[in-house]
Parts: structure tokens; C-alpha cells; sequence
């Protein structure tokens, strides 16, 4: 079905400050191989929804790409208080050129406070210890300060301690549905790489957030076919709570997919060498099968 353009509308950003229904706001897992059916799900059920009153809704999409590394303490402290350091890089095209630039950022939330943001600055020279490390010196040096004081009033007491513990790259989806010109919901719906060491992921990770102020003004028939709605949206995936964090989210996820995961954080070239000793073994198994296979072939040919 066609997409509705929304002309003169500013798309929001998943930055931008919304007062969130956390009653019908959730996330939601999705499983690999249901990533591509469950984007046309999404896209089918809400221009169904706009196209029922489209006097009142109107629907727009855009897709994006972004890039992060999640940041912690050996003793994982930030997953253990649903806390969360990383940096952020969200793509984007220039508007005269046209070229491919980023919007880089450094998102701080201890697990008990709202977000704090820090810019990104990249420096050829470095002029002081944090600008070694590999957070600290993306950030930029009039701000370090202030990230330093957070961090310690926060109980983190050697900042440098901060090591990256992995990576990921997404290619999202947004929805957004506006009524009367208002942001209503807003939907993204993401196809999430995470790689940590040589090992990878993929899973698909939905965000739906509805302004609870918005959807306080509506009448009661609008409010249950929005709910309505939402169930759908859960039926496919795994909802969990509007609070859970990306970071304790994809944590969990390569735990119960990635082998030796936990001691690739503590002693990654062990856990490598184990790995390495587990595809070889594999591979001598299946040497030897192969080997024996053909044997066994000739003997029937010769006895044949």
C-alpha cells in the first residue's frame, strides 16, 4: 500500500523527548527469520489503521542506518543497574551534496537519572591520558570534565576503567503516525547486528512509544482501535518492558547466542583460542567422516 507523505512535518528522532504512555509503550524481540515479514506486518497494520480515518491520521516512514559501541566496567556495573554508556553515530545525507555524514554523540545514563549527552569531537593530537582511552577521547575535551564528575558522583571511581564491551550496527525503520499534525506513535522497527570479538548476531528489536498526552485527548472509539492496534503488533514478537535498556537487551541476546561469550569479556584470547580449537576439532571430524566415506566406497566398488 502507498505510503501518505507528511510535507512540512519535522520527522522525530528516537533522541527527541515525548511524554510517553508507559502503559502502551513496550519493546519488542523479534527472531531473525521472521525480520522481513514482521516490517510488512507493521507497515500493512498501520496504513490499514490511517486509511480508516485518514482525516484525522496521516502516516509517514523513513529508513536509516546507525552505528554504537556500548562502554562498561569490568564488573558490569551499568548492566547490572539497567544502566548504559555508549557512543552514537546515526547516518544521514547532507542537504547540498548529498553525501553520506553522521551525527555522533555520547549517551550516559546510569540506570537511576535521566540521559546525559556529551559531543563527539575526533582529535589528531593527543594531549592528555584520556585522550588514549577509547571513550574518553571521542569526547570532546571541554566536556570531559563534566563526564568525569558524572561518572564519579555515580560511584564509578577509575572512569578509565571503561572498556568496550561490543559493538553494533542497526538499519531501522521508523513509523510515524501524527494526528491533527501531532507526533501520536512512533514506531521503529530495527535489524540489529551485534559483534563482539569475531562473533556476531542478528535480531530484529522494536521500539512503539505513543504520547500519552495526545492519546488523552482522544475520544474512546479512537483510543480502542489503537489498542487494538498495539496488540496486534505483539502478537509476532517477545514484548518486554518500555524501560528495559538496548544495552541489557543485546547483552542477553548474545549470551544465548554467542559461544564462550562471558569469557571473551573477561579473557578474550583464551576464549578465541577455545574457539579456534572448537572449529578445528569440528573440521578434523569431518575430515575423518569424508575420509572414511570414500574408503568405504572404494571397498564396495572393489568387492563390487
Amino acid at each position: 500500500m502507498a505510503t501518505v507523505a507528511v510535507i512540512g512535518l519535522a520527522f522525530p528522532t528516537f533522541a527527541e523527548k515525548l511524554p510517553v504512555d508507559e502503559n502502551l509503550s513496550f519493546k519488542i524481540i523479534i527472531q531473525q527469520k521472521d525480520l522481513e515479514s514482521y516490517d510488512h506486518y507493521i507497515e500493512e497494520n498501520l496504513q490499514e489503521f490511517v486509511d480508516n480515518d485518514s482525516d484525522r491520521y496521516q502516516l509517514s516512514q523513513r529508513r536509516g542506518r546507525v552505528f554504537e559501541i556500548y562502554y562498561d566496567l569490568p564488573e558490569l556495573i551499568f548492566l547490572k543497574n539497567n544502566g548504559m554508556v555508549f557512543y552514537q553515530a546515526e547516518e544521514y545525507l547532507s542537504k547540498k551534496k548529498k553525501k553520506k555524514k553522521y551525527h555522533e554523540k555520547i549517551l550516559y545514563n546510569p540506570g537511576s537519572t535521566e540521559s546525559s549527552i556529551f559531543k563527539v569531537k575526533h582529535y589528531t593530537k593527543i594531549q592528555t591520558q584520556e585522550g588514549k582511552h577509547p571513550l574518553f577521547s571521542l569526547v570532546k575535551r571541554r566536556q570531559r570534565a563534566e563526564f568525569f564528575k558524572r561518572l564519579h558522583q555515580d560511584g564509578v571511581k577509575f572512569p578509565l576503567r571503561l572498556k568496550a564491551i561490543f559493538q553494533v550496527s542497526w538499519n531501522t525503520h521508523d513509523f510515524t503516525v501524527f494526528s491533527r499534525e501531532k507526533k501520536l506513535l512512533l514506531i521503529r522497527n530495527s535489524v540489529l547486528k551485534g559483534i563482539r570479538s569475531k562473533s556476531e548476531i542478528t535480531f530484529g528489536l522494536v521500539r512503539v512509544d505513543i504520547n500519552k498526552e495526545l492519546f488523552a485527548e482522544l475520544e474512546e472509539p479512537q483510543k480502542n482501535s489503537i489498542r487494538d492496534l498495539l496488540i496486534r503488533l505483539k502478537k509476532i514478537g517477545k514484548p518486554l518492558s518500555h524501560d528495559e535498556v538496548d544495552y541489557k537487551i543485546i547483552f542477553q541476546q548474545m549470551e544465548k547466542k554467542i559461544m564462550f561469550f562471558h569469557l571473551q569479556l573477561r579473557y578474550p584470547s583464551i576464549a578465541n583460542f577455545l574457539y579456534a580449537c572448537v572449529i578445528g576439532l569440528v573440521g578434523g571430524i569431518l575430515i575423518i567422516f569424508l575420509f572414511w566415506e570414500r574408503k568405504s566406497q572404494k571397498s564396495d566398488q572393489f568387492l563390487g
